[in-house]
């Protein structure tokens, strides 16, 4: 069920979007005898083939009704190299990033809850090389239940005795499955005890840059409802899941934190505030279908409201700064549960807002000018198609980008 505290266009926008979303039925999982993995660095591709080097599609990954990658090419046979051992193939990880990893790198490990697939390695096909695997990576895939040992982040084209290639449990806009909430279910089972808080409100005070201005005064009403104010980022990863696992009502800002509510036991509650104003008819420039497939998987019910007190639109991936309040929105919210404030409580930080406008007034000398923004990203671009490689012509673009300050 999704309750909805905002303007009427976004509400209908966000019901439209929801009712797309599907739980899928029985997926399976193919084994391709003598099957290669490979990790195309150079194009930013990869993927899986058969015995006779013959793409296997369903190695692609679904985000919404986006495939990716789009092309891949096939690796040359002298580069490949033998294991002799069993692999389920777990698609590109997403390492990066916390949420992504959470949603999209752990949605076809469920094959690991059968015994069949208990020795097998499990294996990341990343896009791009990575010196350095995040840690949180492994100490989620520990407390699934696989041994570092028979984790791999494939580096080479790989031939494996058999590649098993589970269906995709999860599509980040669309799809969840039973087996995907099996998969987090076990997590949060060897995460440890539940903890005793049943309201949790998710702040990202604690983000430094990436923080979101105003926030305080917003939780510091929450607070005074019942709710115990938790930083992720000053927790261990057991003990976010642990926490969020005895909680019957998640609450926060749009984000990555509100993701651990796929921890969750079944009947809870999920909270979520817009932290943006513009309004957008493709669910993947706004988390609140992300959220609610979520929702969908841990059994929980979704409020969404529209916090955000910006003079300036922006979308849900900003580098602009973003501020919230207690909107009108939000007032009928917390009037409606019967939440106990005062006129003060709803205030906003004059300090916080004077901290908004400058970093707002900064970000504009960038963003504002359309005439300095498309001459260097065209420059950026006509420089980099003489740079051999896609991942090569990416990285060197992104570089001019942040030279121009357009990152």
């Amino acid at each position: 069920m999704v309750k909805i505290y905002a303007p009427a266009e976004y509400a209908t926008q966000v019901r439209h979007n929801a009712g797309k979303i599907t739980i899928a039925g029985d997926l399976k999982i193919q084994c391709f005898p003598h099957g290669v993995i490979y990790p195309d660095f150079m194009n930013e591709g990869f993927g899986a083939f058969d015995a006779d080097l013959n793409y296997i599609p369903e190695s692609r990954c679904m985000r919404g009704d986006d495939v990716v990658p789009r092309h891949i090419t096939k690796p040359r046979r002298r580069d490949i190299v033998e294991c002799d051992c069993d692999a389920v193939y777990c698609g590109f990880g997403l390492f990066h990033h916390f949420g992504h990893f959470l949603l999209e790198g752990m949605n076809r490990l469920y094959p690991f809850l059968d015994e069949k697939y208990k020795n097998a390695k499990f294996v990341f096909v990343p896009s791009r090389k990575i010196n350095s695997v995040p840690r949180f990576v492994m100490e989620m895939l520990g407390l699934f239940g696989i041994a570092e040992e028979n984790v791999v982040i494939l580096d080479k084209p790989t031939r494996f005795r058999n590649v098993y290639m589970p269906d995709q449990g999860y599509n980040l806009y669309k799809t969840t499955s039973a087996q995907q909430r099996a998969v987090w279910q076990t997590v949060a089972k060897n995460a440890g005890r539940p903890g005793r808080d049943k309201k949790i409100y998710m702040s990202r005070t604690a983000m430094g840059k990436r923080k979101t201005y105003g926030e305080e005064v917003v939780q510091n009403i929450f607070a005074k409802n019942g709710y115990r104010i938790v930083c992720p980022e000053t927790l261990p990863l057991a003990e976010q899941i642990s926490c969020v696992a005895g909680a019957t009502h998640l609450a926060g800002l749009a984000g990555t934190a509100l993701h651990l509510a796929v921890f969750m036991k079944p009947g809870g509650r999920v909270i979520q505030i817009k932290r943006n104003t513009r309004i957008s008819t493709d669910e993947k420039d706004d988390s609140a279908i992300a959220q609610e497939v979520v929702n969908q998987t841990s059994g929980a019910d979704f409020t969404l409201i529209w916090g955000s007190t910006e003079r300036k639109p922006t979308g849900h991936w900003v580098l602009a700064p973003q501020i919230v309040g207690v909107t009108r929105w939000m007032k009928k919210f917390f009037d409606d549960e019967g939440f106990k404030y005062n006129t003060a409580d709803l205030r906003p930080d004059n300090a916080e807002t004077a901290e908004y406008e400058r970093l707002l007034a900064k970000s504009a000398m960038v963003y504002d000018n359309r005439w300095r923004r498309t001459v260097a990203k065209i420059l950026a671009r006509v420089i980099c198609m003489f740079v051999p490689g896609r991942h090569r012509r990416t990285e060197i673009r992104h570089w001019f980008e942040r030279c121009f300050g357009l990152r």
